[in-house]
């Protein structure tokens, strides 16, 4: 008999059962015909896992394959034997949207942009700063309705646009700024004047975008002048630049900066990608619409199309530069001449298929008919209607004519701010100027039509208690800005305002405003008036009394002429005495205050206008960031009138600083010889002072004359102090 604890039979050879052991697993002893069940299972559980992963390794190396452009070469061929170069396609987009101009400051970054759109017969105008290049589109987009461009060099180029940019922004002007770069492969090596460019422009535009290929260029184009141009409702959902992360971490350094770790390299952005699976697949399918905010973009806007150097260069330039040697040595430098050769390849892969260079519909968002009803429900009930016109009212696609038409058939009084000034002619008898604050709080009904309740109307805290208050706007954020915290709106329309103005006075035929309130307001103007005149008669201290120079500006303007401001004190005073003539012939930087547009403003203005007699209102501070221009005036024949309040101070500084705390310090100039320096760069210069006076219209007819003969003049007037702005705000 075997022993106890052990299998095996004894004499009579029956079966003797083996005790179990305690503390083993019960899963190892044979349990009948279903002991295969927890194996089967793990290996479906393993198969399963073997299955996803070899799916995700599919997805990860057909993204690679996208991304490296292989899938697409499949179809699609390089020509290296082609001369044709990016630079053409940039240049073709431009004509077909109407462009008559690109400003800009030459760059090897952006050379074949410019010499292909002077093939095309767009005009290339160069100037003496990038900031003035980016103001002159910025006149040429207000004042002609189309999409403005500059075009500037890589990194230095691009951080001086950065302050007109922004100011573009404030402003709502729709622009295209056009950046050069270092070549997608070479970015984050040292190449030259690289930066992260992107990064300067996501919050300052409402696009940014960085082409990486030449067939590219043509689709990124047309939706980003499309999306400038576009103010559809809706707030965004996040920033629309934000996707252009994702590329970076896949494949912003996919490029062998050592041959060593060209491997690991691969291999960390493959297991990247199987990491970020759901956000890859995100990207490759959904970000060009998302990344340009066609689901909720904002109101009109700049945008930053960056192109890259090996994008705009013809593919012979472009192999010697970035393509690696003809021959090489070894696995990984044939590793690393296949990758060069791939990504010059794929830049150039379809670059010449014909594709469509036409604009894209711009969405404009409308008020509704109901809102338009409720309006004119509210107006027609009030007794004391006033309407405050913003910069935003003379966006496209209503004409100004209509606009203004429609203002007159309602018959309320109005107030013009920005842009808006000249919208109606100087004698009509709804137009004011003077006591804006009186009327606002005196009023029961204010409509602002694209007017914003920021510094400029204190925040909101002009309106009476019991005031009605309908805001329309194309942007949110600005038609709600301070609301429900010193004011809040009646009736608030996300929408275009001077389509809205136009529909309400269809709605209003034979409204009538009433007289007294009408017949009020002109009084209390003509009051306010003469005594602007009696403040214009009294002589200043020393040199001439501004408020009389700008009356006597103000009489000699001919109906064909285009006002641009660029100053703080002077232009302050000159927004209450000088008239624009016409819709659409006033130009300010708007609600960034921004000091220096003018050279840049007055030279958009001559070449859309070059019909228009232009002035340039500068003080004498702001006048120091763009005299330089008086050269780009002269080369490209654009005569403009600029005259410069000159009081040798920064005077809107001043006037608070030393009340406030005693001291002039850093506000104080010299009575320069600017008009000398108009003349040393090739225009025509006038100085006038006390000893003038008498001849002071003598010498602006003067000024006129040798303007229409083609020369750039600046008249260098000296002036003196007065309290015409006591009070006024510098912060």
């Amino acid at each position: 008999m075997g022993t106890a604890g052990t299998r095996g039979r004894g004499d009579t050879g029956t079966f003797v059962p083996v005790p179990k052991t305690p503390g083993l697993s019960s899963s190892l002893t044979p349990q009948g015909p279903g002991h295969l069940r927890v194996p089967m299972a793990l290996l479906a559980l393993l198969g399963c896992v073997g299955a996803v992963l070899l799916a995700a390794a599919a997805t990860a190396l057909l993204v690679a394959a996208y991304r490296l452009g292989l899938l697409y070469r499949l179809l699609h061929k390089a020509d290296p034997r082609s001369p044709r170069y990016g630079g053409e396609l940039v240049a073709e987009v431009l004509k077909a949207h109407g462009v008559r101009f690109v400003f800009a400051l030459a760059g090897g970054h952006i050379s074949p942009i410019l010499v292909a759109s002077e093939k095309l017969g767009i005009r290339v105008v160069d100037t003496r700063h990038e900031a003035t290049a980016v103001f002159a589109a910025d006149a040429v987009s207000r004042l002609s309705g189309r999409i403005g461009v500059a075009a500037v060099t890589a990194g230095p180029g691009v951080t001086n646009a950065v302050t007109a940019i922004k100011n573009a922004q404030m402003a709502e002007s729709p622009l295209l700024l056009i950046g050069g770069a270092a070549a997608s492969l070479q970015k984050g090596r040292g190449a030259l004047q690289d930066i992260d460019q992107l990064s300067l422009f996501r919050t300052l535009c409402k696009a940014c975008v960085s082409v990486r290929t030449v067939r590219g260029i043509v689709p990124a184009l047309r939706q980003a002048i499309a999306t400038a141009q576009s103010g559809t409702p809706g707030k965004d959902l996040g920033h629309p630049s934000t996707p252009l992360s994702l590329p970076g971490k896949l494949w912003g350094d996919f490029h062998p900066p050592q041959v060593s770790s060209w491997a690991l390299l691969l291999a960390r952005r493959f297991w990247w990608c199987w990491c970020h699976l759901p956000e890859t697949l995100f990207f490759c399918f959904f970000s060009v619409p998302f990344f340009f905010g066609s689901l909720h973009p904002r109101p009109t806007g700049p945008v930053f199309v960056e192109l890259p150097i090996d994008v705009l260069y013809p593919f012979h330039v472009v192999e010697k530069e970035v393509g690696g040697a003809k021959s090489a040595r070894g696995f990984r430098g044939k590793l690393v001449q296949w990758y060069l050769q791939n990504y010059v390849h794929n830049l150039f892969a379809g670059a010449w298929v014909p594709r469509d260079v036409t604009p894209l519909p711009v969405k404009v968002p409308l008020a509704t008919e109901d809102e338009i009803q409720r309006c004119a429900e509210l107006v027609s009930w009030a007794t004391k209607p006033l309407v405050l016109v913003g910069s935003q009212a003379l966006l496209p696609p209503t004409p100004a004519e209509e606009l203004r038409e429609a203002l007159e058939a309602l018959g309320i009084p109005c107030y013009l701010g920005g842009a808006a000034r000249g919208l109606l002619p100087p004698e009509s008898p709804l137009l004011l100027r003077q006591n804006r604050r009186d009327a606002l709080r005196e009023a029961d009904l204010v409509l602002l039509a694209g007017a914003v309740c920021d510094f400029r109307l204190s925040y909101g805290r002009l309106f009476g208690r019991q005031t009605v208050v309908v805001a329309v706007n194309r942007d949110r954020a600005q038609l709600l800005r301070n609301a429900d915290v010193f004011w809040r709106p009646r009736l608030a329309v996300q929408g275009d305002a001077a389509s809205l103005v136009v529909g309400l006075a269809r709605r209003l035929g034979g409204y009538s405003c009433p007289r007294d309130w009408l017949g009020g307001l002109r009084e209390a103007e003509q009051r306010k008036e003469k005594a602007n005149r009696e403040k214009a008669a009294t002589p200043t201290p020393q040199h001439l009394n501004p408020l009389d120079l700008l009356y006597r500006l103000d009489a000699l303007l001919p109906p064909e002429s285009l006002l641009v401001a660029d100053g703080g004190d002077f232009v302050g005073t000159a927004a209450y005495i000088v008239r624009p003539r016409r819709p659409l012939s006033w130009l300010d930087p708007g609600a960034f205050g921004t000091l220096g547009v003018g050279g840049g403003f007055a030279l958009g203005a001559k070449l859309c206008r070059p019909e228009a007699e232009v002035w340039v209102l500068y003080g004498d501070g702001s006048l120091g960031y763009s005299l330089i221009e008086f050269d780009t005036f002269v080369r490209h024949k654009t005569p403009i009138i600029a005259l410069v309040g000159n009081d040798a101070c920064w005077s809107q500084i001043s006037r608070e600083q030393v009340a406030m705390l005693g001291s002039n310090v850093a506000c104080g100039l010299e009575y320069l010889d600017y008009h000398a320096v108009a003349e040393a760069l090739g225009g025509k210069g006038f100085v006038v002072g006390r000893p003038d006076s008498e001849r002071l219209d003598t010498v602006l007819r003067a000024a006129q004359d040798a303007c229409r003969r083609g020369h750039p003049v600046l008249v260098n007037a000296l002036i003196g102090k007065t309290d015409f702005r006591e009070g006024s705000i510098s912060v």
